[in-house]
């Protein structure tokens, strides 16, 4: 497991209504603050990565669909540095959150034949004058990910 990746697991409580999740709370010591809450549709088949932050910590959860994090560690003094880790989350899976602490890649690959949702939860604000952003092409041959 990569250094700093955090993953909870969800409870669900469940009546003949329907379900309840907890997603996140602020006494939950799995983010710090939280600044920004986003939510992005991927059609099926499509991979968005890879991308990372200086000064961003993000939590991943699927609401809709599935897909295929995938985590690559660049942080130089990380005991699991150019190391991958692969975590599937989605509604085929057990539910879970996954923390992406900053300077760790990642991106994700639609799985099946349905578009995914994902709730992104930032502890900060994007700004579109000075992205926080380190975007690499998802087949960068210094990563080598086998997406297949």
């Amino acid at each position: 497991m990569i250094e700093g990746v955090k993953i909870k697991k969800l409870e669900i409580n469940e009546d003949p209504r329907g379900d309840f999740r907890e997603i996140v709370r602020s006494d939950g010591g799995i983010i710090d603050k939280i600044e920004q809450i986003s939510i992005g549709r991927t059609l099926p088949g499509v991979i968005k990565a890879f991308h990372g932050h200086e000064n961003q910590d993000d939590l991943f959860y699927v609401l809709k669909g599935n897909i295929q994090l995938v985590l690559y560690d660049i942080r130089e003094n990380s005991q699991s540095k150019d190391k991958t880790e692969v975590i599937l989350l989605g509604e085929s899976y057990e539910p879970k959150i996954v923390f992406i602490p900053r300077n760790v890649l990642h991106g994700y690959k639609v799985l099946g034949d349905k578009e995914a949702e994902v709730l992104y939860i930032m502890n900060n604000k994007y700004n579109s004058s000075n992205p926080d952003e380190k975007r690499i092409p998802f087949d960068d041959p210094s990563i080598n990910f086998d997406w297949n």
